[in-house]
């Protein structure tokens, strides 16, 4: 494939759909905490950054390890046109200088379950309560690991580069996490648009340690957030263990 995986993923998700679900939650959010900074942390594509940006007009700061996918937010950033709102910083929370303190910190996408053992998580959200501003907050994003996801998710098809690509997502419940899967299938497509019978496969796999609700109050709680909530979606609804596909949790700052 001539594009990287980075910037496939970008083009398979539907993101306009995704930001009208999501942004509505964020933006009533970052209004309600007075929010100017925002550290937008696993920033991806940049798709939510530039949006908040756009929207709020505030400063954010994109975090995120994967250089191609921070390549493909830095040119998403500059199509928007926003340079001069938007920094990109290629690394975890701890390339983040000391000096940096902003009003609120998103973690979407399944960010967190890269954190894979209590003293990392510990000395991750410490982190994260000393960087946000009194008065701010800290608003993460994951798979609920209670009733976790199982099976195959297919993407659209797409055509770019003469080739048909098709993502599928694969999920599979373990005793250590959620082995997350990204299978990327492609096949020429001839000038009559038709498609070879010979695909092509390549994937990426991650173990995703997500933290249960418990745990993630609890650990919130201990380095200082004194008000915790959680939400099973954008919509604010309660969150069941059981029956919930998503985890969703908002930590407070006092002022």
């Amino acid at each position: 494939m001539s594009l990287s995986k980075a910037k496939l993923y970008y083009l398979q998700v539907n993101w306009q759909k995704r930001l009208n679900h999501e942004l509505p939650f964020l933006e009533r959010l970052c209004r309600q905490h007075d929010v100017e900074t925002l550290l937008d942390l696993g920033c991806g594509p940049g798709v939510h950054a530039i949006a908040l940006a756009k929207d709020l007009g505030i400063s954010v700061i994109g975090v995120d390890v994967d250089e191609d996918m921070l390549a493909v937010a830095r040119d998403n950033v500059e199509k928007a046109g926003l340079q001069d709102q938007i920094q990109l910083i290629h690394g975890d929370i701890f390339q983040v200088s000391s000096d940096v303190r902003v009003d609120a910190m998103i973690c979407l996408g399944n960010a967190l379950g890269i954190i894979l053992t209590d003293t990392e998580a510990m000395t991750f959200f410490k982190k994260v309560h000393e960087t946000i501003n009194p008065g701010g907050f800290f608003f993460a994003q994951q798979l609920n690991p209670e009733n976790p996801r199982n099976g195959y998710m297919a993407s659209r098809s797409l055509k770019v580069d003469g080739k048909e690509v098709l993502l599928l997502k694969r999920f599979e419940p373990r005793p250590t996490g959620i082995l997350a899967d990204f299978v990327f299938l492609s096949r020429d497509v001839t000038e009559n648009g038709k498609g070879s019978d010979n695909w092509t496969v390549e994937w990426d796999s991650n173990l995703l340690k997500m933290k249960t609700r418990t745990e993630l109050e609890e650990i919130l709680r201990d380095v200082g957030f004194q008000q915790v909530e959680s939400y099973s979606d954008h919509d604010g609804s309660a969150f069941d263990p059981e029956t919930s596909d998503s985890l969703l949790v908002l930590a407070l700052k006092d002022e």
